[in-house]
């Protein structure tokens, strides 16, 4: 073979070679491991953050929809036994107390739970502000869910203006501590004399939450200080009955997710801000959360991710 005819068959195989190693390059890039890893946990802390905030025993957002479904009864939310309204495991009853203001129609509701067992897991100490007001047919403000005129008419309440005005508290999970210090949402209670309500965010009044989370799992520890907005469309559930709720809720929230991440144990992502926007199907005993591409399985009880 002369040298001329050599270096031409030679040509093609250094291309092919340079092709190769970029796409090897490429791959490897792409498909690094530790990158892959990184992104997942970091989306996996936010999934578990949202869990929680949604959870029923730690009081997240369908927590409040329970209280709702007690509000738009005859006997309305009151303290209750365990057995009653703080369903799912042991706690103590819920002390209210409640304020109505004659000449606007609103109620202004005050409660504080605990759920679990002090210094255990799970547990959960609960504090909420709610204002409320009940409204006919015809947008008119009632007294109560059902009120009788001067005539002896009765008018049951058709839809409930709420306002969850504030809230603090402090949950635990297995991988879950949760230091809760502030909570606003606005929601218009639609089918309040049906047996099934239905819940939307009215007035921009999106669920937020605004909290700090230490999160466990394995050798790593971290802290993220994080703010949550949830937007309820369509939220239902039986009013008057929170027995077994997770199974019982159907709809969607969609939100949004912001975190600020430290670490005081262990190596992990690299991200020291996580923004995730997400959505949650309700329907049947889990729910699902979609976020960061990925999907996630979520007892509603427990707030979560299975």
């Amino acid at each position: 073979m002369t040298s001329t005819t050599y270096q031409k068959a030679l040509v093609p195989l250094l291309a092919l070679l340079l092709v190769a190693a970029l796409t090897w390059g490429g791959c490897k890039k792409d498909n690094n491991p530790a990158a892959a890893a990184a992104e997942i946990t970091a989306t996996d802390d936010a999934a578990e953050s949202v869990a929680g905030a949604v959870g029923i025993n730690n009081g997240g957002a369908l927590d409040q929809v329970g209280d709702v479904l007690d509000i738009t009864t005859g006997a309305g939310l009151a303290k209750a036994s365990p057995g009653m309204s703080e369903i799912s495991y042991y706690g103590t009853p819920a002390t209210v107390q409640k304020q109505y203001d004659s000449t606007t129609g609103w109620w202004t509701l005050t409660l504080s739970r605990q759920r679990g067992i002090v210094n255990g897991v799970p547990y959960a100490e609960i504090n909420r502000v709610y204002k409320y007001q009940f409204l006919s047919k015809f947008g008119a403000f009632l007294k109560n869910w059902r009120s009788v005129d001067r005539t002896g008419a009765v008018d049951t309440a058709y839809s409930v203006h709420h306002i969850i005005q504030s809230g603090t508290g402090t949950f635990q999970t297995r991988r879950l501590s949760h230091t809760l210090s502030s909570l606003h949402a606005e929601w218009m209670v639609t089918g309040a004399y049906t047996s099934t309500i239905t819940i939307n965010t009215i007035n921009g009044g999106a669920y937020t939450r605004v909290a700090s989370n230490v999160v466990t799992t394995l050798n790593a520890v971290r802290t993220l200080n994080d703010s949550l907005s949830m937007t309820f469309i369509g939220v239902t559930g039986p009013r008057g009955d929170r027995l077994n709720l997770s199974s019982k809720t159907g709809g969607t929230i969609t939100g949004t997710y912001h975190a600020t991440v430290s670490v005081t144990r262990g190596i992990v992502y690299s991200e020291r801000t996580i923004d995730r926007s997400f959505t949650i199907t309700l329907g049947g005993s889990r729910g699902r959360i979609a976020i960061g591409g990925r999907n996630y399985d979520v007892d509603l009880d427990l707030g979560e991710v299975l």
